[in-house]
């Protein structure tokens, strides 16, 4: 049986009832507090959602010799707990007598059983009773009520803002007397002086006061309660709430306040490290697409978790118009989320059918709360990023090794072309050029050579003048609360970022509101909005608009500064020399690229948008059902602009380059406005279920649901605009210009159109129909069952029934193990088994049964024709993904709750996987072809297995406490059932996971075998089963995929954390550390010759130089050979362990409330201060080499964040 949760405690302020000794400065907000209701109910009137009924965990009644039994069969129907006894436990039991009014539950049951033989037990939403084990002392019976002594203490208590208290437990300390405050917060109580008062209430912090000589009365406040430790009740599926206490499947919570031990912009990068069986691909990734719940389920296809936020599928605004698997979570402010729920297993996310294959990452925002007093709450946090550090990445060398190598270029090789050549050339091969000039000053270039080799690497200037201190500030304030029958919930947040190149920055702005109102008994509906918008700046100049072609890259020497101050340019795109003497006919304008100068230059904004809205209506009826209907609108929108102004290297480098012979220029030396193509997208999702709960008897619960959703999504992208002649004061220029005449190109003489806009337009829509069923049945308390099933039908298969349609399904049993008579340990109080199995799926969008074309342009086709471009020819053999995922759980607890945890074990099987095959040349579909879809087809199965541990410790429990939980995960896939072409080239089989095997992992990595360097000549020792050879491209052509290096695995097979909370008074320190192991990855080195064309690294000076050399080194000698290069770079002897131990944050917080300072403007002020990425603590590899950033030219840097959060 349901009933409403009843809080008369606390309903002194929301229920309009009377204040007493109320500030003026309180009366006013009181007053804003009004206005504000006011408002939420009129917004109510407009937008409308679901509510979910609340139980009560306090009791209300009164009884005089009232059997035990019978007392406790009221307590089931008031409290919604379930009572799990023998009844012989009720032998000999006392009748009772009390009469007790909002009594907290467990305290209602001390009271109850104290002079029982009976000891209670509250495990989830059950009270388990057992006879005491040990005999009790003989005495009288005790009255039911305590004796007032003849002269007693009075007193008050009161929450931190003065609404009184009932039901408040007010005891002397050491001795057997207490009593409860009554409905005003009033009690008496015998004491004396120098006793301790202890006064307790649920949800506040409990309160010692000792009594001074002489006091006859006190006042006393208890204030709000800061939880440490995490106590999870259940969790929700997107569909409905799954009590723990029924919850069969696999599922991990993050609540509030794990979620915000950390802060940061972005959501998905604060789940890293808490949560079990959620692997980071990509370290700190806000992209769902580099992680993975429990490794992989699929080959090629999209890959990421399902994201659902209140209720429904969240696809975000998309900004890639073709790629389905592309997610932004930007939108979403982390300050508005409430809890987050990770499904893992086919139990917990089966319901959701065709898309949980991958699993299922469950958001639910921030509501109000009915019977909630009015709250304000505040905060503001200011975050600092260090500048990284630059020399981290070892792929470079130092600016006079490379003048030496561009030296032996200009002599010995063709790199630098001819006299006349415009390629560009590095500024050191030009200085030599001049040089090698009859006439030339050669003493003049032996100046200039000793300054370029005494110029300082240019990275420290990059440092210097394009990089910045990152800094993010957040602001967010919310409102909430609610009556009897209704709530509300107001936010608005405001983030401004500066990035780290100097130029980009970006801010955010969030309002969001959710509203819910029961106008009649039984129907609530509920109504919530959520607004974002992001405008980000990117004027930044960056490394990679520093790297120049021809294999010269990011050339050390370059400066950005000239010896004066004055801005310097670089060498870009073109050879200076031949800048120099095009502009020197007077016909063009500068030509040279000045980085420092240039972000003042441009103007390149990005605006996007997104509006969520949900409403809902539920109605209950017959006691036992629960009809809602739900409905959810997304709209997005981004656009991007970019204004190049006349005086920067854009338009200059457009204007010469479009300078005709005569000097006349096609492109008017004038700002340039280019608008990208905005995309849009917008989804509508309608959802209907019926849910239906009811008790037998005592002894069986049943809860079920079934429903179904429609859905349609879709994508769209217009054309851009280029206007040339740009005035941005007045807004003109023009935006037609000659966009049908070739004109000779400066550099190359070849005959162009000038630049035009994204005239490509593409427009995707996605629909989907779904049936589902849930349901659970619980015997005796301690065994459940549970099923769900669900069918996802998509035309994208065909028109045949058996091919649009899928049906997936699950089963599961819990096994309260703790709760039969059998069982007696007091050592492992709980004992809980738990097993599923099931069928979820994966679809791949860009697939189809039909042939797909792309309709072109006529101005495309040099025959003026329509015509259009095949982008698949169809596949009527085309199936659904399947994934079949076993999972075995033990849930236990030990004495005290000192410790407890689970241990899991899942199996996960996944068929009819889609890939890309070579087909048959009849077929008539061919390598190389423009229908890029065709090849990809049903044609392999892969099995993925792990294990998931908790363990979850209270170190201490006193003044101090210290809690700590430790997360670790297994995971190991293998390819099955797959044919690989055998006509597939070796080095396809070298790039890991691109071509999968029989047998192996999807993160394989193969190596050619190492045998060492000759000591005759530093090369490569080349042996293939006792066969030497010099010729590498002959041995490389010896190896099949089976005569490879099984070299490990890209990603770690096993990874996990330990998290420290402690807490002592009004202070917290929390800690994470996180690691990773039984990975590898292959570092970069420097073959033979690799210089000469462009690729540098640090083992440069480990090559082989002399015999003996071999003894101490793997880096071949300088002799070039690219066959002999690309078997090196791809040997055993590169590859690393990536075992990796990290530090990965700290957090600290410290309280000011009103108990300790009464004239606080505020109920409770909070400071929080975090460092992340604080660094490693150990690292297996000794290359100097983050495995989490093997290839990057940094890692990210470590951030501080200082906060301070205010709650009225």
């Amino acid at each position: 049986m349901q009933c409403k949760k009843k809080e008369s405690h606390r309903q002194s302020l929301a229920g309009g009832g009377i204040r007493r000794n109320v500030p003026r400065s309180a009366e006013a907000g009181m007053k804003i507090f009004r206005i504000m209701r006011l408002t939420m109910f009129f917004m109510l009137a407009a937008s409308l959602t679901l509510s979910a009924a609340t139980r009560s965990q306090t009791i209300s009644m009164s009884g005089k010799d009232l059997p035990l039994l019978t007392v406790f069969n009221n307590v089931e129907k008031q409290t919604g707990y379930v009572l799990f006894a023998n009844l012989s436990v009720f032998d000999n039991a006392k009748k009772v007598s009390f009469n007790v009014r909002n009594m907290p539950l467990e305290t209602f049951l001390k009271e109850l059983l104290k002079d029982q033989l009976i000891d209670f037990f509250i495990k989830d939403k059950t009270i388990i009773l057992k006879k005491k084990t040990v005999s009790p002392t003989p005495a009288a019976e005790k009255k039911e009520t305590v004796a007032i002594a003849p002269d007693p203490i009075t007193g008050k208590v009161t929450d931190s803002i003065g609404n009184p208290l009932a039901a408040a437990t007010v005891s002397v300390k050491g001795k057997d007397v207490h009593v409860m405050t009554d409905a005003n917060g009033q009690f008496s109580i015998d004491a004396k002086a120098g006793d301790m008062l202890v006064i307790s209430y649920v949800g506040l912090e409990t309160l010692n006061y000792r009594l001074k000589e002489g006091t006859q009365s006190v006042s006393l406040k208890l204030m709000p309660k800061v939880e440490t430790e995490v106590v999870v009740t259940g969790y929700y599926n997107g569909y409905q709430h799954i009590p723990k206490e029924r919850a069969t499947g696999s599922f991990e919570r993050i609540d509030n306040r794990l979620l915000n031990r950390t802060t940061g912009n972005t959501i998905l990068s604060r789940l890293e490290g808490i949560t079990n069986g959620l692997q980071f691909v990509k370290p700190g990734s806000n992209d769902p697409q580099n992680l993975r719940v429990r490794g992989l389920s699929t080959l090629r296809e999209n890959s990421r978790p399902l994201i659902v936020v209140d209720n429904f599928p969240y696809e975000g605004n998309y900004s890639n118009r073709n790629d389905p698997s592309t997610i932004d979570l930007s939108f979403i402010n982390p300050n508005d989320i409430e809890s987050i729920d990770v499904l893992k297993d086919a139990a917990a996310a089966s319901i959701w059918g065709a898309r949980a294959g991958n699993g299922v990452i469950v958001i639910t925002t921030k509501k109000g709360k009915l019977n909630q007093k009015p709250r304000v709450s505040f905060n503001a946090t200011t975050t600092i990023g260090n500048k990284p550090d630059l020399f981290y990445s070892q792929s470079r060398l130092p600016g006079s090794t490379i003048m030496d190598i561009e030296k032996y270029k200009f002599f010995n090789r063709t790199d630098y072309g001819d006299v006349n050549s415009k390629i560009v050339i590095p500024e050191y091969a030009e200085l030599l050029r001049k040089d090698t000039i009859s006439g030339a000053d050669h003493a003049q270039f032996l100046i200039e050579e000793a300054k370029l080799r005494a110029r300082r690497d240019v990275r420290n200037e990059i440092s210097d003048y394009l990089m910045q201190r990152t800094a993010l500030q957040q602001y967010a304030i919310n409102f909430s609360g609610g009556g009897s029958n209704y709530n509300y919930y107001l936010s608005a947040g405001y983030d401004k970022e500066r990035g780290l190149y100097v130029g980009n920055e970006s801010n955010r702005f969030n309002i969001s509101f959710n509203n819910t109102l029961q106008p009649v008994k039984n129907v609530t509906i509920q109504a919530g909005m959520a607004y974002s918008q992001i405008n980000s700046e990117n004027n930044g100049i960056t490394m990679g608009d520093l790297t120049a072609t021809n294999g010269i890259g990011l050339s050390p020497y370059m400066r950005l500064k000239n010896e004066d101050g004055s801005n310097a340019f670089i060498v870009k795109d073109y050879r200076q020399d031949f800048k120099n003497k095009e502009v020197a006919t007077g016909q063009l304008t500068d030509w040279n690229f000045y980085p420092l100068a240039e972000r003042d230059y441009r103007d390149i904004t990005s605006k996007s948008r997104e509006l969520r809205i949900n409403a809902s209506v539920n109605y209950s009826f017959l006691k036992r059902f629960n009809l809602s209907v739900q409905y959810q609108n997304i709209t997005g929108n981004s656009s991007s602009e970019k204004h190049y102004m006349k005086d920067g290297y854009y338009v200059r480098n457009l204007v010469n380059l479009y300078t005709q012979a005569n000097g006349t220029r096609a492109i008017p030396l004038k700002d340039i406005l280019q608008m990208d193509p905005a995309f849009q997208s917008k989804s509508n999702t309608l959802r209907a279920q019926l849910g239906y709960n009811e008790k037998f008897g005592s002894d069986h619960v049943v809860n079920a649901l079934a429903g179904a959703e429609i859905r349609e999504g879709v994508r769209e992208s217009g054309v851009g605009t280029y206007i040339y002649d740009y005035d941005p004061e007045y807004l003109t220029g023009n935006p037609r210009p000659d966009y049908l005449t070739r004109y000779v190109i400066r550099n190359d003489k070849s005959n162009n159109f000038i630049p035009g806009p994204i005239t490509d337009q593409s427009k995707f829509t996605d629909r989907f129909l779904s049936y589902y069923a849930n349901a659970s049945y619980t015997y005796l308390n301690r065994y459940t069952l549970s099923s769900s099933v669900r069918w996802d039908g998509s035309n994208l298969f065909g028109i045949k029934t058996n091919q649009r349609w899928t049906p997936l399904w699950s089963v599961g049993g819990k096994w309260d193990i703790d709760r039969e008579s059998f069982y007696n340990s007091k050592w492992l109080p709980a004992l809980t088994l738990r097993t599923t199995y099931g069928i979820a799926g994966n679809v791949n969008n860009s697939l189809t049964h039909y042939p797909t074309i792309a309709i072109q342009q006529r101005s495309q086709n040099p025959n003026g024709l329509d015509w259009s471009k095949l982008l698949g020819v169809g596949n009527p053999s085309l199936r659904w993904e399947r994934v079949s995922t076993f999972n075995a759980a033990l849930d236990f607890t030990l004495k005290n709750n000192r410790i407890s945890g689970s241990i899991e074990y899942y199996y996960k099987k996944s068929v009819d996987l889609i890939g890309e095959n070579v087909l048959a040349p009849s077929t008539g579909i061919v390598t190389g072809g423009s229908g890029l879809n065709s090849r990809l087809i049903n044609y392999a199965d892969m099995n993925t297995k792990g294990f998931d541990i908790r363990i979850n410790t209270k170190n201490l429990t006193g003044p101090i406490e210290w809690n700590s939980t430790i997360l670790l995960s297994t995971v190991k896939n293998k390819i099955t059932n797959v044919w690989s072409n055998p006509t597939t080239k070796i080095e396809d089989f070298i790039t890991a996971g691109l071509i999968p095997i029989n047998g192996e992992s999807r993160d394989l990595i193969l190596s050619f075998p190492w045998y060492g360097l000759d000591a005759n000549d530093g090369s490569m020792i080349a042996d293939y089963k006792g066969q030497k050879f010099t010729d590498y491209r002959a041995y490389m052509a010896k190896f099949t995929s089976e005569d490879l290096i099984r070299s490990g695995v890209t990603v770690p097979t096993l990874f996990g954390s330990l998290r420290n909370d402690l807490r002592w008074r009004e202070f917290s320190l929390s800690f994470l550390i996180t690691w990773k192991t039984g990975h590898v990855f292959r570092r970069k080195s420097i073959s033979a010759g690799a210089e000469y064309l462009g690729t540098y690294h640090m083992d440069y000076f480990k090559r082989w130089q002399k015999p003996g050399d071999e003894l101490n080194t793997y880096v071949p000698a300088g002799t070039y050979n690219i066959n002999g290069s690309s078997i090196y770079n791809n040997s055993e002897v590169l590859i690393t362990k990536g075992d990796v131990i990290r530090l990965q944050d700290i957090s600290f917080s410290y309280a000011l409330t009103k108990r300790n300072f009464p004239k606080l403007p505020a109920e409770r002020i909070n400071f929080i201060a975090n460092v992340r990425n604080v660094g490693m603590l150990w690292k297996a590899n000794k290359f100097g080499i983050d495995p989490d950033f093997v290839d990057a030219d940094y890692v990210t840097p470590r951030t501080f964040a200082l906060g301070i959060q205010l709650d009225f």
